[in-house]
């Protein structure tokens, strides 16, 4: 009896709903805090003192998906070396990871200001300083909150720790940081189900032609009553 392989993915014109889930999502202020300089440490953004930092805005708490986040300010003195470690993120080896955030200065109103995002699989300092840095701006300003990006592929399954690193040079303003998120890859569009083969099912190749002896192991749009699903016959 022939088997048929159904793809679980919904007909095109309908959109894709296969946004994956993340693994991981926070407003980073329940991570580590560590201060490996002279400069000032992250705080809770909400902690941020009155007049110095700007509240989080409604329009920013939308963009973000959180209420709160972190900030480091400035050190009259002092260039700034502060650290916000994440806690283990288990990842699989040979995927590729969104890896997301959002950040924001005080714009052009000051100088520019400095900061990185690295992982490594240890939590301190030393780890993150040896580690991969995935994104790095040493030289930014920009007052609007906005969402940057960078794809990470282990090498190995295991636990992965993030950490956000501000190394702002002394007398600037200070950086919030906020919706950090890992994303797993999008699942295939043709994750097979077994189910017996169907009576009445119209078979069609990726062109839309009508294919009236379809051969086992190949992919088709099958149309059966209301329903259209791409297939793998076998």
């Amino acid at each position: 009896m022939k088997k048929i392989y159904y793809a679980l993915l919904l007909i095109p014109m309908l959109g894709s709903a296969n946004t994956p889930e993340a693994v991981y999502s926070s407003d980073m202020t329940a991570w580590e805090k560590i201060n490996a300089g002279a400069g000032n440490n992250w705080i809770d953004w909400s902690d941020a003192p009155d007049g110095l930092f700007i509240a989080m805005t409604d329009a920013e708490k939308t963009l973000s998906g959180c209420d709160n986040g972190i900030v480091c300010k400035y050190d009259s003195d002092n260039d700034a070396d502060a650290w916000a470690i994440s806690p283990a993120i288990t990842l699989m080896a040979d995927k590729s990871y969104k890896i997301s955030l959002f950040v924001r200065d005080e714009g052009d109103f000051y100088s520019s200001e400095s900061w990185k995002l690295a992982v490594a699989q240890g939590a301190t300092v030393r780890d993150m300083t040896s580690g991969i840095t995935l994104i790095d701006h040493p030289e930014f300003n920009d007052q609007t909150l906005k969402e940057y990006t960078c794809t990470l592929t282990p090498q190995a399954d295991g636990d992965y720790h993030f950490g956000l690193n501000c190394y702002s040079e002394a007398d600037n303003y200070g950086i919030y940081a906020t919706g950090f998120t890992v994303t797993p890859p999008q699942s295939s569009a043709i994750t097979a189900i077994e189910a017996e083969s169907a009576a009445h099912a119209r078979y069609f190749n990726l062109q839309g032609i009508e294919v009236a002896n379809p051969a086992p192991g190949c992919l088709y749009i099958i149309k059966q009553g209301n329903e259209t699903k791409k297939q793998i016959l076998k």
